[in-house]
């Protein structure tokens, strides 16, 4: 896939929650942190480290969101603020995975109806995590303009995971997508081992994928499905 570079900001709003966060559940959270200071110093002291702890925290997150940048290039995903950095490789053995909670499907071609309602998914709580070998970046609805990203990856996921996928299987390969774990001919998943494609077309019903395997029903969360659109295209008409 050539990709063309797309940057991303944190919206404003995520640090203005925080700001009003932080004076609550911080204090407390400070004051955990400072507790060993009581059997120190007096409480005039305790209470001062407290203070500076939070107002620490403040800036600190303040800097985060306003640095943090998350750009997608040809090849690779970067995470960056001043305070951090890491950058996940974008080839064919890349893993996604997505949160989403309201998706209902039924039929036989669920990779490509998944990708349509996945891009239509509600950014409030949409969470996206992208990993490759050790390194692992998470993106979240506090990224501004998080549901391109998501259109990004899936074309990426549609158009490179998939086809390199069905090849190594092709060639005899094993391929791991947790919770699976693919062969040329068959599947396993907790277990249980079946034939692919499955005698059944799996069904996605708010956010779980619904399925036979040998006879026992499964459900599995969408959420924790590695390469969602992959699975789906595999499961359903195998790896022909």
């Amino acid at each position: 896939m050539t990709q063309q570079t797309m940057i991303f900001r944190a919206s404003i709003i995520s640090p203005i929650t925080w700001s009003l966060l932080i004076p609550t559940l911080g204090s407390g959270v400070a004051a955990l942190v400072c507790l060993p200071a009581l059997f120190i110093w007096n409480d005039d002291v305790f209470f001062s480290l407290i203070l500076l702890v939070v107002c620490l925290w403040f800036v600190l997150m303040w800097i985060y969101f306003l640095t943090l940048r998350v750009t997608l290039e040809e090849g690779r995903l970067i995470k960056s603020s001043w305070l951090r950095t890491t950058t996940v490789v974008l080839d064919d053995k890349t893993l996604i995975r997505h949160r989403a909670d309201n998706i209902v499907l039924e039929g036989m071609d669920l990779s490509t109806m998944l990708a349509g309602m996945l891009s239509q998914e509600s950014t409030t709580h949409m969470q996206i995590t992208i990993r490759h070998g050790a390194q692992q970046v998470k993106v979240g609805s506090a990224l501004k303009g998080i549901s391109k990203l998501r259109e990004a990856l899936i074309a990426f996921e549609s158009e490179t995971l998939v086809p390199a996928t069905l090849k190594r299987l092709q060639s005899g390969e094993n391929v791991l997508l947790p919770p699976f774990e693919f062969q040329k001919s068959s599947v396993t998943c907790k277990g249980r081992q079946a034939e692919i494609p499955l005698a059944m077309a799996p069904e996605l019903k708010a956010g779980e994928l619904h399925f036979d395997l040998n006879g026992k029903r499964v459900r599995i969360a969408l959420k924790k499905i590695w390469n969602p659109l992959t699975c789906l295209r595999i499961l359903s008409q195998g790896t022909v």
